[in-house]
């Protein structure tokens, strides 16, 4: 994947979301149905005693359940779990958190398909107000899950963290190794719960980590700024709702090297490079992997699929 390509594939897929989608919503702090907390997080025990007697209904291909964390979106209120079963015996199971805005599950169709045929389960985990939680009201997939509706920004990657909690849980009693895998936002939320929990194995696609320049200095994100400076917000005024979730400024961080892969593109365009580079030095992971890709079509990166099946079987190989 060469480099002019990758850029430009980048840049289409953000200048499609702000003009068709971003440019046609607005919100506002002032407007939310949720409160702001101080501390989200203070319920985790409890949270995760919920989450070990969950049985989630539906068919071999498809689980859901009512998510831990309650919604005035009915949608939203149930979490949503995608199987992929390997046809031949499984190995392992690799749980993949998705990303900011999606509405294709497609993206990861090649990535599926060969962490399949190399005997692995995978297990794609939706992300409130994506995908078949969309609200009935909300225009466009995780409208909602981000915008300046802060207080509801904070309530969604709360939920998320509670959901990828359950499934995670829901995942292990299988018996098999699980590794968990994020790709941008699904990163965050992924490392956040990482950060709280021992994952064995933890593999992040060109993840987002820095919450200063993601709300203030993203183009992506550029329309939900003008929302929150039209409505008299500056930059800490979002610091103080959403640091308890941002990965670079989490104290914990220094602890995270050994069982975390880094995964980037050398031409993304959604993600600064530099962002990236503070990862590394903050987190110190034991593997960086590099590619010659952009942000989005990573997924389609032969090597990604060999890199989390090597980082999978390096745990069955420490049993």
């Amino acid at each position: 994947m060469n480099q002019e390509s990758s850029k430009y594939v980048d840049h289409i897929a953000m200048e499609k979301i702000l003009s068709d989608k971003l440019s046609k919503v607005s919100h506002s702090p002032f407007s939310s149905l949720f409160a702001v907390e101080k501390d989200p997080l203070k319920d985790f025990s409890q949270m995760q005693e919920k989450a070990f007697c969950l049985e989630p209904d539906g068919s071999a291909g498809q689980k859901t359940f009512q998510s831990l964390v309650g919604s005035p979106y009915p949608e939203n209120n149930t979490s949503v779990l995608f199987c992929y079963p390997s046809v031949l015996e499984a190995k392992g199971s690799v749980l993949i958190v998705h990303g900011l805005f999606e509405e294709n599950r497609m993206l990861y169709r090649m990535l599926v398909a060969t962490l399949n045929r190399f005997q692995i389960d995978v297990y794609v985990m939706i992300l409130p107000y994506h995908y078949e939680r969309k609200p009935l009201q909300s225009f466009f997939s995780g409208e909602y899950f981000l915008s300046a509706d802060l207080a509801r920004t904070q309530w969604a990657f709360k939920q998320a963290i509670y959901d990828l909690l359950a499934w995670k849980i829901y995942i292990e009693k299988k018996g098999l190794p699980l590794l968990v895998a994020g790709f941008s936002t699904g990163g965050c939320i992924a490392l956040d719960l990482a950060m709280i929990l021992d994952f064995p194995a933890l593999f992040l696609i060109n993840p987002i980590s820095n919450f200063s320049n993601l709300f203030w200095h993203n183009e992506l994100i550029s329309t939900v700024k003008k929302d929150l400076i039209q409505n008299g917000y500056e930059l800490q005024d979002v610091l103080n709702i959403m640091q308890v979730f941002e990965p670079i400024s989490n104290p914990k961080r220094k602890n995270m090297g050994k069982n975390l892969a880094l995964a980037i593109g050398e031409y993304d365009q959604i993600v600064d490079a530099k962002d990236y580079e503070k990862f590394s030095e903050e987190f110190q992971p034991r593997d960086v992997f590099s590619y010659h890709c952009g942000h989005l079509n990573i997924l389609r990166v032969p090597k990604l699929a060999e890199d989390i099946r090597n980082m999978l079987y390096g745990i069955l190989n420490k049993e």
